[in-house]
């Protein structure tokens, strides 16, 4: 599917204005959670939703899996382990489990002085949000029968499958791999409502969502797969590629280029021109559909925001992926 850069900070005089998928801007926890920065952060787009779902690891389990990494793969040290071609080294990451090591953040007391899921009232940067996701950003494929699927969710969801089944008609879907995507987008909708919803009980800046569900010509068959924004929030359509893009394309390109570059400007994506985007509202939360015929619309109906709050007050963790 092409490489994509990962992460823009547009710079305007002395402030940052940082934005990217989640190898960007989650990747560098800095600009949203750290307390103080060496120039001031104005305004923040976290694409792909608020991270990985996952709980950040103290500093002596990083380094304790580090080191367990490097005994995996016989070497010593950081540099010998550099050294190695890639598929040795993910050999050596397979053979200590599955998802030892995986994205999360790691509270060194210094780049991350706590838990970044956590923040307390005050602790983070308060800044304009623009916050969103694609439509298909899942990385896995989609299970392509109906034990599969059941045996995804059972493995996601535990004892709340069969509410989830319920939810979703799960049990008479003749369309397995449309009904898992469905599945997977309203967890990353639901990780992202939870996220602005409990940042929004302490910030006083405003918060706008956004499902990006555009798909590019040539990649029908992914939908609108993780970072496929990319191009068009930055206008990068005219990048020699493959891809022959299309007027409708480039009208995409324009309204997202409009709202990204009015937003890190002035804090609000609104212009002249282009369709209203609502901020958000915890009572009714409404996200911008970013696609050929752009529009506001439900982010989810309020019988599938209750099960995903149920499901993380049980203990569950939602993911974007």
């Amino acid at each position: 599917m092409g490489k994509r850069k990962r992460r823009c900070t547009w710079r305007r005089r002395e402030q940052d204005y940082p934005c990217g998928p989640v190898g960007g801007l989650h990747g560098d926890p800095r600009y949203d959670r750290q307390p103080s920065s060496e120039k001031p952060v104005c305004q923040v787009i976290p694409q792909s939703g608020p991270g990985m779902g996952r709980p950040p690891m103290s500093l002596a389990e990083a380094e304790t899996i580090g080191q367990q990494l490097l005994k995996a793969a016989k070497v010593s040290s950081l540099a010998e382990l550099r050294e190695l071609p890639a598929d040795q080294v993910r050999k050596a990451e397979k053979s200590l489990g599955p998802g030892l090591l995986r994205f999360a953040p790691v509270i060194d007391g210094d780049l991350i002085p706590h838990d970044p899921y956590n923040n307390a009232v005050g602790s983070y940067a308060d800044t304009p949000i623009l916050a969103g996701m694609n439509a298909d950003a899942s990385f896995s494929l989609p299970p392509e029968d109906l034990p599969a699927l059941r045996a995804e969710l059972r493995a996601m969801y535990g004892g709340m499958t069969d509410q989830l089944d319920a939810l979703y008609s799960t049990q008479a879907t003749s369309d397995p791999r449309s009904t898992a995507k469905e599945i997977r987008r309203d967890r990353g909708l639901a990780s992202t409502w939870l996220w602005v919803a409990g940042r929004a009980q302490s910030s006083r800046q405003p918060i706008y969502l956004y499902l990006f569900a555009h798909v590019e010509p040539g990649t029908e068959q992914w939908g609108a797969f993780h970072t496929s924004e990319v191009p068009y929030a930055l206008g990068n359509l005219s990048v020699p590629t493959a891809r022959v893009f299309s007027d409708k394309d480039k009208r995409v390109s324009d309204l997202m280029l409009g709202y990204w570059e009015n937003f890190v400007k002035t804090g609000n994506p609104n212009k002249s021109g282009l369709p209203l985007w609502a901020e958000f509202d915890i009572d009714n939360p409404l996200m911008m559909r970013l696609d050929s015929n752009p529009r506001m619309q439900s982010m989810l109906p309020s019988h599938k925001r209750r099960f995903y709050e149920q499901f993380i007050t049980r203990g569950g963790q939602l993911s974007l992926f």
